[in-house]
């Protein structure tokens, strides 16, 4: 009985093997497409029999690759290569880890563990980093798969920040890519490889990126100005702000060159700025009236803009000793009346006093202490209470500048002095005379005798070109402008054409202005359609009053308002056309011009002549045969 019990024993303890299954080895890494190829040997120990089962294990999925029903005798043998393809269908993980298991007949084996994976290994390689706009970039890569093959396929690259991706073919691992910089692109320029390879349907089995930054140069494409908009009154701060942009639009760091030309084309002043920092411009009160410009440039690029200063028409009055001083402290000249009061008595005084200019007004009344106001445009100023001596109230002529004062000696002595030399030189021929005489020295010593006060207040027309220096064409134009009785006059590069009754013998002198005006933008058309070098101009017309005195053939004028500064300001706004002011335009509305708004309120612009008369036809004949 212990025998048995023993023997059992044994025979469950020894395993009962009846088949031996061997497995060759895979590689240890595998790319999506790529195929397994495994020998499977079952060698039956015993007579053997049941199915042969080979599954592949990746992660929580399995997949049946072989099955085979076997019955082996001993000793007897069945090989078999599996062959099985790593594709999308089987809907792997990427890098999953996988082993095969065989099993037969109770007996099973499994091979080493290997992995699977979609991964592309890629490199990438350029000669330089930094390119300029415009470049073209020559780049040469490498696309490995990860089981050490080279890739086949495709290389899809992509350039941020713009929308361009560029595809290359990638052959036996190897691709060359290129493709040339925008010109609106500037600093870091990221590359993105993609490189992939798929299937015989078209789906993506392996995959791989490679990222290369590079840098695109800035160029200086732009200069952005800011400066205060409208009218600027001087004594205010400009603000002035400059920009660099470059290629791309993007603010440069950098400094600029900052030159501010007053309405003469004159330089002011220069400074160097930074970009993107405010500049404070300080105006003064006496600046000169008219279009400043601002100017900025880093090189060959300029920008610039224009700003308008304001007419300042202001005077400050103070009396000192008996004499009123009259202080321009405007930008422009002051001509016209003033109302003097001294105690009870009002005076009416015409003045001229120019920007910055101190004149000085002797005041005389019979002897007593008077309080003094002056009123000026209907402002009143009360300059306070001074002693006068004299035998009538009165405001003296205009000096600049010099004041005797308040002494009655230094007068006595004077008069005395004037009247012994006259005595002198005319006593044989008379008493009767010799009053006459001094009656006319004195008549002769009364200040106040100026254009403003014996002229006549007139209308006339003014006509203000800025042209290109152009000593032919200037001097046809200045010829022509002549030819109609025009003065002319220079400041700066404005050319002054006045049209005024004294010199034309026409009352209206509007239509006049206007045809003048056209007939010197034909001079400039017509040298245009002939030449190459093309010249620019601007021409303003405009109609305003003036105090006007004819002695010797010579006119002397001064004009009342701001006709002047406002007929240079139309010039200056003027872009190879002919603008006329508001009140020209009411003047010649009718007339054989044709006239359409400009983009400045309240300014007019001459597009052309309504029916060409004989006259104008016959000049621009005569001047196209001429040149």
């Amino acid at each position: 009985m212990k025998r048995v019990i023993l023997l059992l024993l044994v025979m469950v303890l020894i395993p009962m093997v009846s088949a031996e299954i061997s497995l060759e080895q895979p590689d240890s890494l595998y790319n999506f497409g790529d195929e397994l190829n495994m020998d499977i040997i079952v060698r039956a120990s015993s007579p053997s029999e049941g199915f042969l089962i080979t599954n592949i294990f990746c992660g929580n999925s399995s997949y049946e690759i072989f099955r085979s029903y076997l019955s082996l005798d001993p000793e007897e043998e069945f090989n078999e290569e599996v062959n099985f393809v790593f594709g999308n269908s089987l809907n792997l993980l990427d890098q999953d880890e996988c082993y095969v298991k065989a099993t037969f007949d109770y007996e099973e084996v499994e091979s080493q563990r290997f992995q699977v994976s979609r991964r592309i290994a890629m490199g990438v390689s350029s000669a330089k980093r930094i390119f300029e706009p415009g470049e073209r970039v020559n780049l040469d890569g490498t696309a490995t798969k990860i089981n050490g093959e080279p890739v086949n396929g495709i290389v899809d690259v992509e350039i941020s920040p713009t929308n361009l991706t560029l595809p290359f073919i990638v052959r036996d691992g190897n691709f060359a890519a290129n493709f040339t910089i925008p010109e609106d692109i500037s600093g870091a320029l990221r590359i993105h490889f993609f490189s992939y390879e798929e299937d015989r349907n078209g789906v993506l089995t392996n995959k791989g990126t490679f990222d290369l930054e590079v840098s695109v140069r800035q160029t200086l494409k732009s200069i952005e100005l800011e400066v205060q908009e409208g009218d600027i009154i001087p004594g205010k701060d400009i603000s002035i702000k400059a920009k660099m942009l470059d290629q791309a639009g993007l603010e440069m760091v950098g400094d600029l060159s900052l030159n501010i030309i007053d309405p003469d084309r004159n330089s002011y002043s220069q400074n160097v700025i930074k970009a993107g920092e405010e500049f404070i411009f300080e105006t003064e009160t006496g600046f000169q009236p008219g279009y400043w410009k601002i100017e900025v440039s880093v090189g060959e690029t300029v920008t610039n803009k224009l700003i308008y200063l304001e007419e300042i028409n202001d005077l400050v009055f103070k009396l000192a000793n008996g004499t009123l001083f009259v202080t321009n402290i405007g930008n422009v000249a002051y001509s016209g009346p003033i109302e003097v009061t001294v105690g009870s008595e009002n005076i009416v005084k015409q003045i001229e006093v120019g920007p910055g200019e101190t004149a000085s007004y002797r005041l005389s009344a019979p002897d007593g202490n008077y309080q003094v106001e002056v009123k000026k445009s209907g402002e009143e100023f009360s300059l306070g209470t001074t002693p006068l001596t004299g035998r009538v109230i009165g405001v003296g002529g205009g000096g600049f500048d010099f004041v005797w004062g308040n002494n009655l000696a230094i007068w006595i002595f004077l008069v005395f002095m004037l009247a012994l030399a006259i005595l002198m030189v005319h006593y044989r021929k008379g008493i009767a005379k010799e009053m006459a005489l001094l009656r006319r020295a004195k008549k002769k010593s009364v200040p106040g005798n100026s254009l403003v006060s014996s002229g006549h207040k007139v209308e006339a027309g003014f006509l203000v070109l800025d042209i290109d220096n152009n000593s032919e064409i200037l001097s046809n134009i200045i010829q022509r402008a002549k030819s109609y009785k025009a003065g002319v006059s220079y400041d700066g590069t404005h050319r002054i054409m006045l049209f005024a009754p004294h010199l034309t013998n026409e009352k209206d002198n509007s239509t006049l202005t206007v045809k003048v005006a056209k007939e010197i933008e034909d001079i400039i058309n017509i040298y245009n359609m002939k030449h190459s070098n093309q010249i620019n101009y601007s021409i303003g017309a405009g109609l305003g009053e003036i105090i006007a005195e004819k002695k010797e053939g010579k006119l002397k004028f001064v004009s009342v308002g701001n006709i002047m500064s406002s007929t240079k300001r139309l010039a200056t706004e003027a872009k190879n056309e002919i603008l006329i002011s508001g009140k020209l335009k009411e003047k010649i509305t009718g007339t054989e011009f044709k006239l359409g708004k400009s983009k400045v309120e309240g300014v007019w612009k001459v597009e052309g002549v309504r029916r060409e008369r004989e006259t104008h036809k016959k000049f621009i004949r005569d001047f196209l045969d001429k040149n």
